[in-house]
């Protein structure tokens, strides 16, 4: 049941991003580039409002957005670098 009180039939759906032997999919790195871009439009949605102008909410969030953008690009690279053939892990 949800918070309005509706009752779901459907299971609710998560996305895993670890798989059964503990590694981290490549779509973790897509979820988190995907999130900074739906904040990024959610801010630049709040600030069409004059009410909901914030410098420090903005700053904030911007900091928060730029954190999510360098973690989807170390997740990449970790995982290039662990599936390269050289390393000789398991991919």
């Amino acid at each position: 049941m949800d918070r309005r009180g509706r009752v779901h039939h459907e299971p609710l759906k998560f996305l895993s991003f670890i798989t059964e032997d503990g590694c981290v999919t490549e779509s973790l790195s897509q979820e988190l580039e995907g999130f900074a871009r739906d904040l990024r439009m959610l801010l630049r949605s709040l600030n069409d409002f004059p009410e909901f102008r914030d410098e420090a909410v903005n700053t904030t969030i911007h900091t928060f957005i730029g954190d999510l953008d360098v973690s989807g690009l170390a997740f990449s690279v970790i995982l290039a670098k662990i599936r390269d053939p050289s390393i000789g892990l398991p991919g």
